[in-house]
């Protein structure tokens, strides 16, 4: 008798477990092109950041000469960040080893032995060019740029705007 009892007991879980799984959501594809004054930005990144999940960094994609192409994202109404400090080229790169020391234990070296780690990569993907614009939409807290994803493809071209 004790086999039915344990039947008993686990079929409750059986059935949340069954019906939990069951729902999928569909995901949401954003694709588009940003742009400034009239000029692509074709260099950087566009995150989404869910409006529900109030902390986290949210979905990241780069930007392209053709635009970007963001796959998989939850359906639902986002905040919209886009940055291109990281393709500034007068911003400061990180150094690897001891300024100035040359051969076995410096710069280059210890960089070719964290390249093959696979600790550093070897290209940003920022190839296009930079474009300043301005500071708020980099801020989640500032960005004006929202978006309402509904599954399925969603075409999103953003112009960025001075105040």
């Amino acid at each position: 008798m004790t086999v039915p009892r344990r039947f008993v007991l686990l079929l409750p879980l059986l059935l949340v477990i069954a019906f939990g799984c069951g729902r999928k959501r569909d995901p949401s594809v954003a694709s588009g092109k940003v742009t400034y004054k009239g000029q692509e930005v074709s260099a950087g990144t566009i995150t989404f950041h869910p409006v529900s999940q109030q902390e986290g960094a949210g979905f990241g994609f780069p930007l392209k000469a053709d635009g970007y192409n963001a796959v998989s994202l939850p359906a639902e109404e986002m905040v919209v960040t886009v940055e291109t400090e990281t393709a500034n080229p007068k911003r400061p790169r990180p150094t690897y080893g001891q300024p100035g020391k040359k051969g076995p234990g410096g710069k280059e070296d210890y960089r070719q032995k964290m390249m093959e780690k696979g600790s550093v990569p070897q290209e940003s993907g920022n190839a296009g060019t930079y474009v300043p614009i301005p500071k708020k939409y980099a801020d989640k807290t500032t960005s004006p740029l929202r978006a309402t994803l509904t599954a399925g493809k969603n075409d999103l071209p953003f112009e960025l705007k001075d105040d």
